[in-house]
């Protein structure tokens, strides 16, 4: 069932071709301010961005599919997790994507994006109470390479 607070099938079916455009142009936005936080050394802050604009450039490919029975998918964050990796299959040309790495995307790509921007309220492993910037440097330089990736992709 959608989530008619969320999405409005009408309005997508007519707009479809604009929100792609507008949701592929916000991933791009998004790419330049995570490189801008990048270069501040606010690591943890642009994984958190990386993330996001992923998670709309899945919209996007979600709707080019023109499966409007996937709609609930649009505002689904383990769904578009799921379709990020799709898009990484895609665009380092793998096969296929073995259920670890979709149980793994599921699980932690929706997440990241609190753990990386958010103060904690539960204990955690390590007990850390807010965003380590170290710890999110080698992954936030690790998911820019491969949001830039998709992006050239895309253009090409």
């Amino acid at each position: 069932m959608v989530d008619p607070k969320k999405i409005n099938k009408e309005f997508i079916e007519k707009n479809k071709n604009l929100i792609i455009s507008a949701s592929v142009d916000n991933a791009k936005r998004l790419y330049n301010d995570a490189k801008l936080l990048m270069d501040n050394k606010s690591y943890a802050t642009a994984h958190g961005r990386i993330i996001e604009a992923l998670e709309e450039l899945a919209k996007a490919s979600l709707l080019k599919k023109d499966n409007f029975s996937a709609l609930k998918n649009l505002a689904n964050h383990n769904k578009k997790a799921i379709e990020i990796m799709n898009l990484s299959a895609q665009c380092y040309q793998i096969p296929t994507l073995s259920q670890g790495k979709v149980k793994w995307a599921q699980e932690r790509i929706p997440q990241m994006r609190e753990d990386s921007t958010y103060v904690r309220l539960k204990p955690t492993r390590d007990n850390k109470i807010k965003p380590d910037n170290t710890y999110w440097r080698k992954r936030a330089k690790s998911f820019f390479n491969f949001l830039k990736d998709i992006l050239e992709k895309m253009e090409n």
